[in-house]
């Protein structure tokens, strides 16, 4: 819906489908007024945005394979060839497969590469397809407008296309060509027909960005039982990756509680020291599914209840507070993790 906000408040602010015309779905127009960019459904990590800078025009009539788009702003090239299906092309590959046949071809072609469903893009020619920037050519005098006091940039394109319409467009494709509608697919940008969600986060795991492919999280248990005034009070912290993705560098803290004095602190893993109030921990990397331990050893000062935390940074992990009775029984506390 923001992305259908976006689109025709362009269309107030002077803007067409095609940037300066009415030429939609150009493989070289990243902008919401593109149909191919107004909702999530071609690019779903992109942001809604207005083209920042006119990229170089592409001629239908004389199609080069052998490079790509210079400047493009995104991951993946988009075109319209079929008239139902949007294609991609992974822009480090360097080249574009424009006719999709499996090879790239030396020499250029004709070819319709912005034939799609709504009206602005199937007209059947070939042309010049030209890039806009958008930003510098919003016009904010309502004043020069015809009505003479209501936004309207001129008249609006013709067939444009109603919300309805778009998003179910937009539903049906599969723009990762799995077999799954964009509609139904937890990863519209990578192939995964199976769908896995190992961790039931509604994102499939194929394109899980490493941040949420990690599901850090840590637990914090004490020993003895029952701590006595001067002896050993061990503090057992547990970091485990609970994810499908290892994570590249865990760093763990914990503030030590007041009336204690701290003894020592190991890890299996990594090193740790004592920095003031806290120990820290840079414990490297924790692959998938994976757990370590550090291990703090205080003594208690006096009799009373004494308070701590954990925390994981990187994907921070927050436990606790952990009471802890000195001279009485200890009774774990349930515990939580966060991250962010």
């Amino acid at each position: 819906m923001a992305g259908t906000y976006m689109h025709e408040l362009g269309h107030t602010l002077g803007l067409r489908h095609g940037g300066a015309d009415d030429v939609g779905c150009k493989a070289n127009y990243v902008s919401v007024m593109n149909y191919f960019f107004q909702a999530k459904d071609v690019h779903a990590s992109r942001k809604l945005n207005y083209s920042e800078s006119a990229l170089a025009s592409i001629d239908e009539n004389n199609l080069v394979e052998s490079s790509i788009i210079p400047g493009f702003p995104l991951d993946t090239i988009y075109w319209g060839r079929t008239g139902t299906v949007v294609s991609g092309s992974p822009v480090s590959l360097g080249e574009v497969d424009w006719n999709e046949n499996g090879t790239i071809q030396s020499v250029p072609y004709d070819l319709d590469i912005n034939y799609f469903t709504p009206k602005d893009c199937i007209d059947g020619t070939k042309t010049v397809l030209t890039g806009h920037e958008d930003w510098s050519n919003l016009r904010f005098d309502f004043r020069a407008y015809s009505d003479g006091n209501m936004a309207v940039a001129g008249a609006l394109p013709a067939g444009e296309m109603d919300p309805e319409s778009l998003f179910a467009t937009g539903a049906s494709l599969d723009s990762d060509g799995d077999g799954v509608a964009n509609a139904d697919d937890n990863c519209i940008v990578t192939a995964n027909p199976g769908q896995a969600d190992l961790n039931g986060n509604g994102f499939g795991d194929a394109c899980e960005p490493a941040s949420a492919a990690t599901d850090l999280s840590a637990t914090i248990s004490a020993s003895p039982s029952t701590a006595q005034v001067g002896s050993n009070l061990t503090l057992t912290l547990t970091a485990t990756n609970g994810g499908t993705s290892p994570e590249g560098q865990v760093f763990l803290s914990q503030v030590l509680p007041d009336g204690v004095t701290f003894v020592s602190v190991t890890s299996s893993q990594g090193r740790c020291q004592r920095n003031g109030s806290a120990v820290g921990c840079d414990l490297g990397a924790l692959g998938a599914s994976a757990s370590l331990t550090v291990t703090v050893v205080l003594q208690p000062l006096s009799i009373g209840i004494i308070t701590t935390s954990v925390e994981g940074t990187r994907s921070l992990v927050e436990i606790g507070p952990s009471p802890m009775s000195t001279g009485g029984s200890y009774s774990p506390p349930s515990q939580r993790g966060r991250r962010r």
